[in-house]
C-alpha cells in the first residue's frame, strides 16, 4: 500500500512533469539534428559503419518510435492524468484554515491583528476573494496571480482533446503506400476497410459505400545535400503536389 502511494504520489507531481518535457524536447531536439526514416545504406554512406551502427542502436534515426520516446511519452500521459484528478480532488475538498499554496492565504478574522493583516495583504496585491462571518467570528480568502478555475479548466478542456485525437486517430487511422513519379497523378482514397471504424461497421453489417478519393499531382521532387567528410550527402527531400478532390477543390503543398 506504501510502495502505490509512493507511486501515485511521484506520478502526481509537478516536478516529474517538468522533468518528462525537458526529455521530450531533447528527444525532439534528436529527432530534428539526425535524419528520420532513412535507408541504412544512406546512413553508412553518410556517418560510417561504427557511428551509423551506434547511432541505430540508440534509435537516433527512429527518436520518435524508440522505446524511450514511448515510454517517456506513456509516463507523461499518466502525470497528466494523475495530475488532473489531483487538482480536482484539491479543488474539491474542503481548505483548511492555513497556507494552502504560496499565493492563496487563508486567516481566521478577528481583531486588529486581521484588519493589519487584510491591508498588509491589500498593499502586497493580493485579492480579497471571500470573507466568511459568523457570530462576529469568520475568515478570509486572498489571492493574488492568475486565478487558478479558469487555468484548470483551460488545462482539462486541452487534456480532453487529447483525448479526442488519440480515439479519432485510433478509429480512422489507416496505412498505405502510393508510388508517383513527376509529372504524375495519382488517386489516393480517403478512406479504407482497414480503418477500425470500418471494420466496425462492416461486422454490424453496414456497407462503407463510395469512398471518396484526392487526386494528387507531384509537380517536383528536389532533394537537399549536405556537406560532410569530403562529400555531398542527402539532407531533405521536398516535394511539390497538388491535391484536387472531387467538387474541385484545389490545394498546393509542399511537402518535406
Amino acid at each position: 500500500m506504501r510502495f502505490l502511494k509512493a507511486m501515485y504520489s511521484q506520478l502526481a507531481s509537478t516536478r516529474l512533469t517538468l522533468v518528462l518535457l525537458i526529455i521530450l524536447v531533447v528527444c525532439m531536439l534528436l529527432g530534428t539534428v539526425f535524419p528520420q526514416g532513412g535507408t541504412q545504406e544512406e546512413y553508412l554512406k553518410a556517418f560510417g559503419q561504427v557511428r551509423a551502427t551506434w547511432f541505430t542502436r540508440l534509435g537516433l534515426f527512429d527518436v520518435f518510435h524508440s522505446w524511450y520516446f514511448l515510454l517517456v511519452g506513456g509516463i507523461f500521459f499518466l502525470n497528466m492524468v494523475f495530475c488532473s484528478i489531483e487538482g480536482w480532488v484539491s479543488h474539491i475538498r474542503p481548505k483548511p484554515a492555513r497556507f494552502k499554496e504560496a499565493s492563496t492565504v487563508q486567516w481566521e478574522l478577528g481583531g486588529k491583528k486581521s484588519e493589519d493583516m487584510l491591508e498588509a495583504l491589500k498593499r502586497k496585491g493580493y485579492r480579497v476573494k471571500e470573507v466568511y462571518a459568523e457570530q462576529g467570528t469568520g475568515s478570509f480568502v486572498a489571492q493574488r496571480g492568475l486565478p487558478s478555475r479558469p487555468v484548470s479548466i483551460i488545462y482539462h478542456f486541452g487534456l480532453a482533446l487529447t483525448f479526442v485525437g488519440f480515439v479519432l486517430s485510433a478509429l480512422t487511422a489507416f496505412n498505405g503506400e502510393v508510388y508517383i513519379y513527376p509529372g504524375e497523378t495519382k488517386k489516393i482514397p480517403r478512406s479504407s476497410p482497414d480503418m477500425t471504424v470500418n471494420r466496425w461497421r462492416s461486422k454490424l453489417g453496414f456497407s462503407p459505400g463510395n469512398v471518396e478519393s484526392l487526386s494528387i499531382y507531384l509537380e517536383s521532387f528536389d532533394t537537399e545535400y549536405t556537406w560532410y567528410n569530403m562529400k555531398y550527402y542527402p539532407k531533405d527531400w521536398k516535394s511539390a503536389v497538388v491535391l484536387k478532390t472531387n467538387s474541385g477543390l484545389s490545394a498546393n503543398k509542399v511537402i518535406e
